[in-house]
């Protein structure tokens, strides 16, 4: 699902897919009903096959 959003919203950089910053990693939780770890998962495996999201993590 967040792959299809990547790639419905996503821009093209080169060899890698880049989402906004407005879809921060809370807002992107949320809209996949995942837990905190599971995102980290994802975001993992969306990495690997480059792409990257937007958002900024809080320090």
């Amino acid at each position: 699902m967040l792959r299809e959003l990547v790639m419905e919203l996503g821009q093209k950089q080169g060899d890698t897919y880049h989402l906004s910053k407005q879809f921060n990693y809370e807002l992107l939780t949320n809209y996949l009903q995942v837990s905190r770890p599971t995102m980290k998962k994802i975001v993992t495996a969306l990495s690997e096959e480059r792409i990257q999201l937007g958002y900024r993590k809080k320090h």
